[in-house]
């Protein structure tokens, strides 16, 4: 995966937590983690690794969601828009709500929106932040991914909302599992087209994933998985799903503070 920053690609992650303390010291402890503390008490804090901006992490209490339930702890994932009210009428035109309307800031303008599979994703148009770094170092993240309980519907969804140019990679990243990547593997397309590999879209229901939800996992780079799951587990969390692809060794877990990720062997 590179860093390429073109619209409808992943540019940003944010953690939300209602425990900022255990949070932080989880992914200290595990990851190397520091966190800048917030410029004002509606900012939120900078991720960052070894020097590296890996995103943002934001104090949840007192926050619900659009439901009106306690924000749970989770991470987000934020895809590119260089016009954020236009890509907003895209998303209501293909039958989707966002959740807030687009309010520029200093550090960028931000909507969230649910896909047909029912999986959330934030739009950021950037302003003073345009994205994190994308070193391939330990503590960093790897991939993104949307796993879909309705793969179709969100795959006409990404296409007609962000631009997606999906190629199909059935059979070539997790078994059997319907996969699609958001750009080619070769880096350009067939019509010659550059469009490198930025994230991918999975059946939901073919993965070796016991929650069948559709939502967007974030995969972070780690040395050595089993390593990284002990630890992980001496600090709290629990250990999911576990396997290999091509492309390394993945572990599932989900952090003390009930935020799911996936780590993956460099």
């Amino acid at each position: 995966m590179t860093a390429d920053f073109r619209s409808g690609a992943p540019c940003w992650l944010d953690l939300g937590s209602p425990d900022p303390d255990r949070s932080q010291d989880f992914y200290h402890r595990l990851f190397g983690w520091e966190f800048a503390p917030p410029d004002g008490p509606d900012e939120f804090s900078i991720i960052t690794s070894a020097g590296h901006t890996v995103g943002g992490f934001v104090d949840t209490r007192g926050l619900t969601d659009p439901a009106g339930q306690p924000w749970p702890s989770s991470f987000g994932v934020y895809l590119r828009s260089d016009d954020l009210a236009h890509t907003a009428e895209r998303a209501q035109s293909s039958g989707a709500q966002p959740h807030e309307a687009p309010s520029p800031g200093e550090t960028g303008a931000l909507i969230f929106v649910d896909d047909p599979g029912g999986a959330t994703v934030n739009v950021w148009q950037p302003g003073t932040i345009t994205g994190f770094d994308l070193p391939h170092a330990p503590g960093t993240p790897a991939w993104f991914e949307c796993r879909s309980t309705a793969f179709d519907a969100a795959a006409k969804f990404y296409r007609e909302v962000f631009d997606w140019a999906l190629v199909d990679r059935t059979g070539a990243v997790h078994g059997g599992a319907r996969y699609a990547t958001n750009g080619s593997p070769t880096g350009t397309l067939d019509d010659g087209t550059p469009c490198p590999v930025v994230c991918g879209l999975a059946d939901a229901a073919a993965m070796p994933d016991p929650e069948q939800s559709s939502r967007w996992l974030i995969y972070f780079h780690t040395p050595e998985v089993d390593t990284a799951c002990e630890a992980a587990e001496r600090l709290g969390a629990t250990i999911g799903a576990t396997g290999s692809t091509p492309f390394g060794a993945f572990a599932h877990v989900t952090d003390p503070c009930g935020a799911e990720f996936v780590l993956n062997g460099t």
